[in-house]
């Protein structure tokens, strides 16, 4: 379900007197009987690095600023929170720059939050992936806007001082019910946008194939391709990409025809 929106900065303090960080929060509180894994999401709709190297890629950006592993989606870009929260307990998503991070730059990027209730692995086999629940999971959510200023003073230590405000829930209200998933979340993406990513370095081909126990590189390649748009362009750029590496496979959207065999059977005399 979407939560809200969120509006994220950072001025450096030690390149001016006074430095400034924006960070958000979302209190997450499970008020089913049983424990949840929850999911949030982090989709980023701006962005602005004021300062930082402009041949850098997004996504490395993204991590400098806000930790965590970034990537790139056929929507822009996201990152993934996780936690299991017990019955009746809650906990506080965090996403935010750090105000000692100590860089001469001035980041701020604009986003929004989607809170999921994600499939999760059967501790039976074939230990498949299963709906964590039959019903709608109760939550209450609160959305927090912390700033912090910080100021240098002679001798240390440095003034501190903090606020904090709610962000409108896109709901409305605090008390909402998250339909389980029923089946894994796909990231579409286009196939040029992740070589051109691959390319810069920010992101590895292990998150394909690559890189993994070879027992994991047949489902890791399936989740990279059922990952795919369905944009003819795309499938053609794979295709020769294949061919180019002397592969026999070739993909096929939902929205081609395969080839027919032009073969013609004959029976025997």
């Amino acid at each position: 379900m979407l939560v809200s929106n969120f509006v994220l900065g950072f001025v450096d303090y030690y390149h001016f007197d006074t430095g400034w960080t924006s960070a958000y929060e979302l209190q997450v509180t499970n008020l089913a009987d049983v424990e949840i894994n929850f999911d949030v999401e982090w989709r980023i709709t701006s962005h602005y690095f004021g300062g930082a190297n402009p041949k850098t890629s997004v996504t490395t950006h993204l991590a400098a600023m806000l930790n965590g592993s970034w990537y790139r989606d056929s929507r822009g870009y996201y990152s993934h929170d996780t936690m299991l929260i017990n019955a009746n307990e809650s906990y506080k998503f965090h996403i935010g720059p750090w105000i000692y991070e100590g860089r001469d730059w001035s980041p701020y990027v604009d986003g929004y939050a989607v809170l999921r209730v994600p499939v999760v692995r059967s501790s039976e086999s074939p230990y498949g992936l299963i709906p964590q629940s039959k019903t709608a999971i109760p939550v209450l959510l609160s959305a927090i806007r912390t700033e912090r200023w910080i100021k240098r003073n002679p001798p240390p230590p440095d003034l501190v001082t903090t606020s904090q405000s709610a962000f409108p829930l896109a709901s409305g209200k605090a008390f909402n019910e998250i339909t389980p998933e029923t089946q894994p979340y796909q990231h579409p993406i286009r196939v040029r946008e992740y070589i051109d990513e691959v390319k810069r370095g920010t992101i590895s081909p292990a998150r394909g194939s690559l890189g993994l126990p070879e027992e994991d590189r047949v489902q890791a390649a399936l989740d990279l391709l059922n990952q795919m748009t369905n944009d003819q362009s795309d499938l053609d750029a794979l295709n020769r990409m294949l061919e180019a590496s002397g592969s026999v496979v070739r993909v096929v959207g939902s929205h081609s025809q395969p080839p027919r065999d032009t073969h013609t059977q004959q029976r025997p005399d």
